[in-house]
């Protein structure tokens, strides 16, 4: 047999390569595999291994969320950004009283008020539906002592979901907040009752500003609004990777009943992100709250102290450590404190041994580096941590005991690896890991599996990416130069399927990244290049649902791919991964309403209309490449919609894709032909990518000219024969007529000249020859 094998990375003798200078794009082989944590889905081949015991992790609500529960991979998230008043500043109606709006405030100028009337109101548009949500607003008196009732109800009014706040308003801006569970139609600030009494109120003046209302228990960072509601999903940072630590502060949640020096006022606070209600703190002029943690202190050892707080309006304190012994050990820092929830922590390494370290927080001296004494201050604090490091880890709630967080480790099966151990490079989110951005870790395998533990610096951190060496994978390269082989890699192997022979293909679509540039939105909200460097896939964006979209609805993108002809073929594909998980469908459709339905969990075609084929290829990292074909007037004209659905009926812009649920996607193509081809960037115009033509010159393997059956055998494993033409030695490939173009090898069978074959005694009656080759097989009697 005679044969040209593409398995070894070079062209083999005998072969060539043409192609015109244009974009290409291929998978090329790296000597390495990187594991991402950003999407907030760990890939299928990891998991994470810690034994029970408490920790924390930011949710996607902002808040902290707690749990025990062992083997829990805790992403780590950015909080939403969200407001769903349309405009944040201004007021939209009144009911009693004047107001004027200058300089971003609104003035208010209240008459005397009875129980239970408004001085005036804001309507929210459209309400909202989400079962717990947080209602804020900045506010300031005149004079300062006035009361108001911060209220709001549905649209069945004060007897329909009524709820209230009683504020006591000083002259200077603070932030009010508190939780509600009733649809928020309206709210309104006036005089109420409370248990049952009476508070009527005088004529007054106050000043309003920045109005919000957000989902969840706690109030989010400020985003302003000026006509329309805004909403941006939380991000995924990566995943909490920490060593095991103990916080010595018991009754954490809890700072009433503390230590104190000077007049410290409590009173209660508001809902906090460890989910529990902070103190409220007033400090008159050098005065202190001092929690000890109460553990013998070792010369030289680093200890972090850690403390969540705000206050309105923002402000600073004195915030450090003392030795219940020795004054030496007493330091600290002046810290800024916002008007959002933030952390404070502070590092003390003791020069001497001591019983123990306490926590101080307030507007007396601590120690050095504080600056001495400050005056009053008024904040709200709750989650106080002591533990032994040079960095504070996440949050460990305690109650009458100390608590620990247990350590964590990696763990990846790598059935291909031998056993032993990799140098692997643990890649951090910035600021979370000290001073550097990366580490490296001894990866140990063993029967297949890859343990990973926590480096030798034993900081906590938030990791994004795990880059494991000695595993090859593959990674799309794009190129435009002539003439250059496309040798093709597995991307989740690095091996080598074979070589790429296309014909010429053109992107239709103009922009072929998914952005808010060039693709119309509806309901939805694009973040670009969110996931990058995948193993065998473009970068991706994220696809978010938004507020803004009428009626509810599925959210889609879509956008124009060149004119089409009804009676030609085309093949429209995207790359996809899976975000909400209860929003797992993805539905490819065009102008005409021929659809196709693709599940981005499991990677397989649901559903379609007649006269369209889907096709799914698996990548690594849980993306999928999605393809629809089918001829012009079938695949439904010019538009090509991607939409984002949790059922697999049809989508519509009638069904619901809430605010929050979004999905990754990118590298769009729209070409001519019944199978997709290999990615072809486009960046504001169509791109073509030049046919490609391999000559092999068959004379050195003694194949004569004419006519051959040629075999050409696939990187899947398929084969398919085509007649050929061999002239003065040579045969071209042809890739217009192959429905795969990763090739493997081409053969062709060769039979000898003449064959002789003895069937005994008998006359031979009759028998069937098959021609596989070029040569005639003669049978003689």
């Amino acid at each position: 047999m005679a044969m040209f094998s593409f398995t070894d990375g070079v062209l083999p003798a005998g072969a060539t390569f043409r192609r015109a200078a244009g974009t290409w794009s291929r998978t090329k082989r790296i000597t390495y595999t990187d594991f991402d944590f950003t999407s907030g889905m760990l890939p299928k081949v990891v998991t994470v291994q810690r034994a029970a015991g408490p920790w924390s992790r930011r949710s996607s609500t902002g808040a902290l969320e707690l749990g025990t529960a062992a083997n829990t991979a805790r992403f780590d998230y950015d909080p939403p950004v969200e407001n769903m008043i349309p405009n944040g500043t201004a007021v939209q109606n009144a009911s009693g009283g004047t107001r004027t709006v200058t300089a971003g405030e609104t003035k208010v100028v209240a008459p005397a008020l009875a129980s239970g009337e408004r001085a005036i109101e804001f309507y929210n548009a459209g309400g909202s539906t989400v079962s717990t949500r947080t209602l804020s607003v900045d506010m300031r008196g005149d004079v300062g002592g006035e009361i108001v009732y911060f209220q709001s109800w549905n649209a069945g009014g004060v007897g329909s979901g009524l709820t209230f706040k009683r504020i006591v308003l000083t002259t200077t801006y603070q932030r009010y907040d508190f939780t509600v569970s009733v649809d928020v139609q309206y709210f309104a600030f006036g005089t109420s009752n409370t248990g049952g009494a009476n508070e009527p109120v005088g004529a007054q003046t106050y000043y309003v500003r920045r109005r919000q209302l957000n989902s969840g228990p706690i109030a989010l960072p400020y985003a302003e609004t000026t006509g329309t509601a805004i909403y941006s999903p939380p991000v995924c940072r990566g995943i909490l990777f920490e060593p095991s630590r103990t916080n010595y502060h018991l009754s954490s949640d809890v700072l009433t009943g503390r230590v104190t020096a000077g007049t410290v006022t409590f009173s209660t606070g508001r809902a906090s992100p460890t989910g529990a209600v902070a103190a409220r703190i007033a400090f008159a002029d050098n005065s202190i709250v001092a929690p000890a943690a109460n553990t013998p202190i070792t010369a030289g050892q680093s200890w972090t102290t850690s403390v969540y707080v705000l206050a309105d309006p923002a402000t600073t304190i004195n915030f450090g450590t003392n030795g219940l012994g020795a004054t030496g050990n007493n330091k600290g820092v002046t810290s800024n404190v916002t008007t959002s929830w933030s952390r404070l922590t502070y590092t003390n390494s003791p020069a001497s041994a001591d019983s123990g370290l306490y926590m101080v927080l307030g507007t007396g001296a601590v120690g050095a580096g504080t600056g001495g004494s400050i005056t009053a201050r008024t904040i709200e604090a709750t989650g106080i941590q002591m533990e032994l490091g040079a960095t504070a880890s996440s949050y460990i709630a305690t109650t009458t005991a100390i608590a620990t967080r247990p350590v964590e480790s990696i763990r990846i099966a790598v059935p291909t690896m031998a056993d032993g151990n990799y140098l692997c490079t643990l890649f951090y989110v910035p600021g979370t890991y000290g001073s550097t951005n990366f580490d490296v870790s001894l990866g140990r395998v063993v029967s297949g599996v890859m343990t990973i533990g926590i480096p030798d610096a034993q900081r906590p951190g938030v990791l994004q990416m795990v880059r494991v060496p000695s595993l090859p994978s593959g990674v799309i390269e794009v190129g435009t130069s002539a003439d250059t082989p496309r040798f093709d890699y597995d991307p989740a192997t690095g091996a080598l399927r074979g070589i790429l022979a296309e014909p010429e293909r053109t992107n239709m679509f103009l922009q072929s990244a998914i952005n808010n540039t060039g693709w119309t939105r509806d309901g939805a909200n694009i973040v670009p290049d969110v996931l990058t460097g995948l193993q065998g896939s473009p970068n991706l964006s994220r696809l978010d649902a938004v507020t803004t979209i009428s009626a509810g609805g599925n959210i889609r993108v879509y956008r124009q791919a060149g004119d089409i002809d009804p009676a030609k073929t085309y093949s429209r594909s995207v790359f996809c991964k899976l975000g909400t998980p209860a929003y797992k469908f993805l539905w490819i459709t065009g102008d005409g309403g021929s659809q196709i339905c693709f599940n981005m969990e499991t990677g397989v075609v649901v559903t379609g209309s007649a006269g369209l084929v889907g096709s799914v290829v698996a990548l690594p990292n849980g993306v999928f490449r999605f393809a629809v074909a089918g001829v012009g007037a079938n695949a439904g004209g010019k538009n090509t919609f991607f939409w984002l659905s949790d059922r697999s009926a049809a989508p519509s812009v009638g069904n619901s894709t809430p605010p929050g649920t979004f999905c990754y996607i990118g590298g769009a193509q729209s070409e001519l032909g019944a199978t997709a081809t290999s990615y072809i960037p486009t960046v504001g115009t169509t791109v073509t990518r030049p046919a490609e033509v391999l000559p092999l010159d068959w004379t050195a393997q003694a194949i004569p000219d004419g006519q051959a059956n040629v075999l050409y055998t696939f990187a899947d494993a398929s084969v398919k024969m085509i007649e050929q033409q061999i002239a003065d030695g040579l045969s071209f490939v042809p890739v217009f007529n192959l429905s795969n173009y990763t090739i493997r090898s081409i053969s062709i069978l060769q039979t000898p000249a003449a064959r002789s074959m003895t069937i005994g005694d008998r006359a031979l009656r009759s028998t069937v020859l098959t021609d596989i080759g070029s040569r005639v097989a003669t049978i003689r009697n």
